[in-house]
């Protein structure tokens, strides 16, 4: 059953265009994968896992062996997707180079292998790949100790073991850059300020340093933005954003290879300037992405994703529902044209910022019954789930509609038993849940305890709810979902 659940998940989970490569990928002449191929497709028709369904189409063709079919087309998806998602990048260039190196010193070409090694130690030096270096340098020694391999001189090995140095050195810092990031965002996770502060004040002193590769910069400066960010400091956080992508865009073959953690920062810089109510600057970055990457289709989709979403974003700060319906059909219309899928959480995204305009325009029935509709789209992500709840109680509250203010308290009341008491959000509809069985009036009463408080559990939107229900929001909301930095 579990397995069965973690296979339902992982087919639930692909694209359309994935879920067309992996029939392709599927060499369908083979009566095996003919086999793993009719599994797929029972199980992409189910809008719930139905176990009994699979067993009973084809337990009594494959009986036992049910179960390793099921595993094997696991192992099948993800072959399939390794190969949908194989890029030109230079991790998998070093990779192969160390495996030709490997299978030419095993053939006792020794000259040959070198090349491959010198090759791979030259790039991954240049970008920062060191834990690849590494094993490149011990190949290196492995031919260095075969008599076959003749002219060494003492300066070759004084030289190695320089390279060495420099390659282990260098894996201790972006270690130790990544075990900080780790850090930063555990004790950030559980409220801890005083920890969190501690490796800020730490990753100041290190910047100071003129020894740092760009690798691990780019690690502190993502902490640093998130930081500044979370305490408010926009001025700074954009800065330090700022700083990052210059980093990223100072190497050619650097900007390349790290292309997608710029764009993560250059939209990192467009949510800050959002915060910052720095709309029409926004915008026009929002526009310059858009033009300056019409052509790229390696990060289409991602660019796709987050321009939406920034300017579904805008358009509820600017509480325009005719400029909503507009963008959405220019959403649909252009991923249609690029024959691409719109995301889950886009889709989640639009929903919840249209039903936040509902709100804005005191259409709480309307809201109601769009939610309602759409409810479907938040069960697969807990924080939007989360969201949609919420603005749901607001919505019935301002309705005096107590009946089902009690019914939606009582059917999500699981959700509240997760509530974490550092969140405004969950504090609020706890109280509220106390005070069920109250009037509404003595509810509302419940608003007014917030006022002077700041949320950072609605991860998506520095709105200004004013004279609604709903609570504040506060910056750190967008610092709480920032994307680590993840470097090797």
């Amino acid at each position: 059953m579990f397995f069965s659940k973690g296979l339902f998940t992982l087919i639930k989970s692909l694209s359309r265009n994935e879920k067309k490569y992996f029939y392709l990928f599927s060499d369908l002449t083979s009566n095996e994968n003919k086999i793993y191929y009719e599994i797929f497709k029972e199980i992409d028709a189910q809008d719930y896992l139905d176990v009994e369904s699979i067993k009973q189409k084809f337990g009594h063709k494959y009986g036992h062996n049910l179960g390793m079919l099921k595993e094997k087309l696991y192992e099948q998806i993800l072959n399939s997707l390794h190969n949908y998602y194989r890029e030109d990048r230079a991790d998998n260039k070093i990779i192969k180079w160390t495996q030709d190196a490997k299978l030419l010193i095993q053939k006792g070409l020794y000259k040959l292998a070198m090349k491959k090694i010198d090759k791979g130690l030259r790039l991954s030096q240049e970008l920062d790949r060191y834990l690849l270096a590494n094993h490149l340098v011990n190949l290196k020694k492995t031919v260095y100790m075969h008599r076959q391999y003749e002219g060494i001189k003492d300066s070759d090995i004084d030289a190695l073991f320089k390279v060495e140095k420099l390659v282990t050195d260098r894996v201790n810092q972006i270690s130790e850059a990544n075990n900080f990031q780790f850090l930063y965002y555990y004790h950030i996770a559980r409220n801890n300020t005083k920890q969190a502060l501690d490796i800020v004040n730490r990753i100041q002193v290190k910047l100071k340093s003129a020894h740092l590769i760009t690798a691990e910069k780019a690690i502190y400066y993502n902490i640093l933005s998130n930081y500044y960010e979370s305490k408010e400091n926009l001025k700074k956080a954009i800065q330090v954003t700022n700083l990052h992508i210059t980093l990223l865009t100072s190497h050619s073959v650097y900007q390349s290879e790290y292309f997608g953690n710029y764009i993560l920062q250059q939209f990192n810089l467009i949510s800050l300037l959002i915060l910052q109510d720095n709309i029409p600057l926004a915008e026009s970055r929002l526009k310059i992405i858009k033009e300056e990457n019409q052509s790229n289709k390696r990060y289409k989709h991602l660019i796709m994703s987050l321009y939406y979403s920034n300017v579904f974003q805008i358009i509820a700060i600017k509480y325009s529902l005719s400029d909503y319906d507009s963008c959405l059909n220019e959403m649909n219309v252009e991923y249609k044209k690029m024959k691409l899928e719109v995301s889950p959480n886009l889709i989640r995204h639009s929903i919840y910022c249209r039903a936040v305009l509902l709100i804005q325009n005191k259409e709480y029935k309307a809201c109601v019954q769009y939610l309602q509709l759409n409810m479907a789209y938040s069960y697969s992500s807990s924080r939007f789930f989360f969201n949609f709840w919420l603005i749901l109680i607001i919505c019935y509250i301002q309705l005096d509609d107590a009946e089902s203010l009690l019914q939606i308290l009582n059917t999500y009341k699981s959700h509240i038993k997760l509530a974490e008491p550092g969140y405004l959000e969950d504090q609020w509809i706890q109280k509220i849940y106390e005070a069920k069985d109250k009037k509404l009036e003595e509810i509302k009463k419940i608003r007014p305890q917030f006022n002077s408080k700041k949320s950072d559990k609605d991860l998506y939107f520095p709105l200004r709810l004013k004279g609604i229900l709903a609570p504040s929001i506060h910056p750190s909301e967008h610092a709480s979902m920032r994307v680590p930095t993840v470097v090797s």
